[in-house]
């Protein structure tokens, strides 16, 4: 069973052309990055959420999930996107 949560930023560009690489983490021109907005107060919020819902279903505890974080780089301009899977995150 999966969960997801999904995380975006928006990023206009004047001079720079939308490849894959734009949104290069390593660049300075992007140090702010969608999944630093996953704090402590928020990932411990969707644990409480995944768990009720669980409850709510009668699934049971042996059941296997995990949380995947689905980060989204938006270039309104060029109406294009990048999107970037993070993984079994630990809540």
């Amino acid at each position: 069973m999966y969960f997801i949560e999904v995380k975006s930023v928006t990023r206009e560009t004047k001079d720079l052309k939308f490849t894959p690489n734009s949104f290069n983490d390593n660049d300075s021109r992007y140090q702010y990055r969608p999944e630093d907005n996953m704090h402590p107060w928020k990932m411990k919020r969707l644990s409480r959420v995944i768990q009720t819902y669980l409850l709510s279903k009668k699934i049971h505890d042996e059941k296997e999930w995990q949380v995947d974080l689905l980060v989204v780089y938006l270039n309104l301009k060029d109406k294009k996107a990048k999107i970037k899977i993070v993984s079994d995150i630990i809540l």
